[in-house]
């Protein structure tokens, strides 16, 4: 059985064998991709101050910092608390600590506690199809989480990892009623990448063909010079 997977440099799928796939934390489709991506600058946010910085997507590093100043103030002892989520005992940085109110062990339970009558802004007045048009619900940021999460956080088509990224639908939310909940619907797209497609075929009423069709002109490098409005 071979293990399918998106080039994270050209976003081709292909697949491997277990084995052959098992011995690297990046995944190419061929030599040239590999050698490609040694050069590739991707946007990541740095784990102590949350600036995002540029760095080579070949780099073997697990964390992001800025600077050697980041790093080394990450080092400092960790604060405990219990999550106000699930209580579950955590710990975290100085920094981070002392920039909420709230501390959560995981983005996980920080979702779940935003939700509902607690996100920020939640309306008492709004009626449950209200939440449904103006996609303010449970389920829906679920979804959200969910398709995120199987796409490791990663533009499907730049392979930008982390950074502005956002939820497109392949066909639309307005009309697609059963499809605005399903992840076999949705793909995670850079903020700008989508911007460019909704400038390209409006919002409202898109379809999957018009996906493919905007897939097959970026890889071209048709859009070079479109100005996103």
């Amino acid at each position: 059985m071979r293990i399918t997977f998106n080039c994270e440099y050209c976003n081709k799928e292909t697949n491997q064998i277990p084995s052959v796939y098992n011995r690297s934390e990046h995944h190419y489709c061929s030599r040239e991709c590999k050698q490609k991506a040694r050069g590739y600058k991707i946007e990541v946010k740095c784990d102590y101050c949350d600036k995002i910085f540029s760095k080579n997507r070949s780099a073997k590093t697990k964390t992001n910092y800025c600077s050697k100043e980041c790093h080394d103030k990450s080092l400092i002892k960790k604060i405990n608390f219990n999550c106000d989520y699930c209580n579950k005992e955590s710990s975290m940085i100085p920094y981070r600590f002392n920039k909420s109110e709230k501390h959560f062990c995981s983005e996980q339970c920080r979702n779940n506690y935003f939700c509902g009558e607690n996100h920020k802004n939640y309306n008492p007045n709004l009626t449950d199809d209200d939440r449904i048009i103006g996609r303010n619900y449970q389920e829906y940021n679920d979804f959200i989480k969910n398709v995120l999460e199987r796409d490791n956080y990663t533009c499907r088509i730049t392979g930008q990892i982390g950074g502005d990224l956002q939820v497109h639908h392949l066909n639309g939310y307005n009309w697609y009623i059963e499809g605005r909940t399903d992840m076999n619907n949705a793909i995670t797209l850079t903020k700008q990448v989508h911007n460019l497609f909704h400038s390209i075929y409006g919002k409202g009423n898109n379809t999957l063909e018009q996906f493919e069709e905007f897939l097959k002109n970026y890889k071209n490098n048709l859009y070079v010079n479109t100005e996103v409005i």
